[in-house]
């Protein structure tokens, strides 16, 4: 974790695609930035003044010129199926399937920025060099079957992200699935992915209370014979519900799981994760709140000899530094670490500091296998 970041708690994110390569599969904002925009998976996000949500967020709006106006429903999430914008943030050329629908939109009056890009256009025919953009200019790729804006026409854009229940989005990361909702365990549990995605592996989450003023990052170490065999996506719901989350999600596992915790004493990071040498981004933390002894950092050890789907299975081991963690903010910084055991960090939310990190570079799939 970044020395000035004051951030004391810190755990890996979203799953990542292969094409293009390390972007998040879900949306992942940065400091207000859209680094990957929607991908119609729930995200757990702040607005970085003590408001959390945890629910699905998507892009909407439209851009309308002389002739007819365009439905936009993609944001740094190029689909040939959807017509979007991508914007200097995304950083990722454009595949070849998609540039053969692209325009580029020259800025001529912006007045949105951030998670809200409103302003003036000029309509650009696309050159071979159209494949990343930066500053104000934006690539507008179109849905297969849509024909293209005139040339030279001059446009309105409005594009924001909905769902997020009236907050102004700072950082989100993403995953799946949604583990707990209305302190329910949610039928996706049973049915996302494959059988060895649902079954015992080492498992990241982040849940919340019903209020908002309590976040819980929870990491359970698995893959170990003898020692500790992970969690189903079950029993990890059932994990996070009993520590008092009303909604929680589960994020990338396997050996992209890991934890780290700042000493409040020493000032250096203890971490936790399962199997070591994999890059990890993104990654979301927590910054101070006020007294660190308000709360207790405790870890849970995964008992081998659990049943399939007994939440039981785990055991609470020696309590850990007190700690309190803050408003969160996300990050794509790396994280190599090895430590045996699972952990959980809990804490209020009172005031909020961000940190920056690197571009993702990771190159784990969203796919079937858990790690």
């Amino acid at each position: 974790m970044p020395a000035d970041s004051r951030a004391i708690a810190a755990i890996n994110a979203d799953f990542f695609l292969f094409a293009p390569p390390g972007v998040p599969t879900n949306l992942h904002l940065e400091h207000g930035r859209v680094v990957a925009g929607p991908g119609g998976r729930p995200v757990f996000a702040t607005d970085g003044a003590g408001r959390y949500v945890l629910d699905t967020i998507r892009a909407e709006g439209t851009i309308t010129g002389r002739e007819r106006a365009l439905q936009l429903r993609a944001w740094n999430r190029p689909d040939s199926g959807r017509s979007g914008i991508v914007d200097g943030n995304w950083g990722v050329p454009l595949d070849s399937a998609i540039r053969r629908g692209v325009q580029r939109l020259d800025p001529s009056a912006v007045t949105g920025r951030g998670t809200e890009i409103a302003g003036r256009y000029v309509v650009r025919a696309s050159t071979p060099a159209d494949t990343l953009v930066h500053g104000d200019t934006l690539l507008l790729h179109l849905a297969d079957g849509v024909p293209p804006l005139p040339p030279g026409d001059t446009v309105l854009l409005s594009l924001r992200l909905a769902g997020a229940a009236g907050i102004a989005l700072r950082e989100a990361v993403g995953g799946r699935p949604l583990l707990v909702a209305d302190s329910a365990v949610t039928g996706d549990v049973d049915t996302e992915g494959n059988a060895g995605f649902r079954g015992l592996n080492p498992r990241s989450a982040v849940g919340m209370n019903r209020q908002g003023t309590r976040i819980w990052f929870a990491v359970i170490d698995g893959r170990r014979p003898g020692y500790s065999m992970g969690m189903t996506l079950r029993q990890t719901a059932e994990l996070m519900r009993a520590l008092g989350a009303t909604r929680a999600l589960n994020l990338d596992g396997g050996g992209s799981s890991a934890l780290a915790l700042r000493d409040p004493v020493a000032g250096r990071d203890q971490r936790e994760t399962d199997e070591g040498a994999r890059p990890r981004a993104p990654a979301v933390g927590g910054a101070p709140a006020g007294d660190l002894h308000d709360h207790v950092h405790h870890e849970l050890h995964g008992r081998e000899e659990a049943g399939a789907n007994d939440p039981k299975g785990v055991h609470a081991r020696r309590p850990r530094a007190a700690a309190s963690t803050g408003n969160l903010h996300s990050s794509t910084a790396m994280n190599r670490t090895r430590s045996p055991g699972a952990s959980t960090a809990g804490g209020s939310r009172r005031n909020s500091k961000s940190a920056a990190g690197d571009r993702p570079m990771s190159r784990h799939p969203p796919g079937p296998d858990s790690g």
